[in-house]
């Protein structure tokens, strides 16, 4: 959910999980690498860091999220793997996170090569990053999770916000 009173339009999706090894990469994962989007309708220039970027978990907790250099070296070591959590239906076939080695090591570096960092965009552009998070535990959905970002107008530096809202999953009528 986007919050229309905001100056930043913010969307974010977890695309990948990231394990210690490949033979985690079938398991839930506290280390994730989200996709963020950042655009603005208002008519200046912003500037945005990794360390004005937070992740609210469903229970109120602040994940870490993680400044370039710290991001680089744990994508650099650890195993990527789909963040769509199908593995639960994975069969013995498969790959282990839904990944070959080749597509693990191209990905890897797109990821770090998109990886966020101290940037400046103006009106009308959308600026997609990544960035690396710290759930504390594992986690299978972010659903319920909240995104902020706070943006500086480079022409005085004055901040703004943008935020998004994971959806929630409405609880099933057994849960009731």
């Amino acid at each position: 959910m986007v919050d229309p009173y905001a100056v930043l339009t913010v969307t974010a999706a977890p695309v990948y999980r990231l394990a210690i090894s490949p033979v985690l990469a079938d398991s839930a994962s506290r280390l994730l690498v989200i996709s963020v989007r950042i655009s603005s309708a208002e008519d200046s220039a912003f500037r945005v860091v990794p360390d004005y970027v937070t992740l609210r978990l469903p229970d109120g907790q602040a994940a870490r999220v993680f400044d370039r250099p710290r991001a680089v070296e744990i994508v650099t070591r650890a195993t990527l793997a789909n963040a769509d959590f199908s593995y639960l239906q994975r069969s013995d076939s498969d790959l282990p996170g839904g990944l070959s080695d080749d597509a693990r090591a191209q990905l890897r570096e797109a990821v770090v090569d998109g990886l966020l960092a101290d940037s400046i965009f103006v009106s009308g552009q959308t600026m997609q990053a990544f960035i690396v998070v710290d759930t504390g535990v594992p986690l299978s959905t972010l659903d319920g999770a909240a995104i902020e970002v706070v943006g500086y107008r480079v022409r005085d530096e004055s901040g703004v916000r943008g935020a998004y809202q994971f959806a929630a999953v409405p609880p099933t009528p057994e849960a009731r």
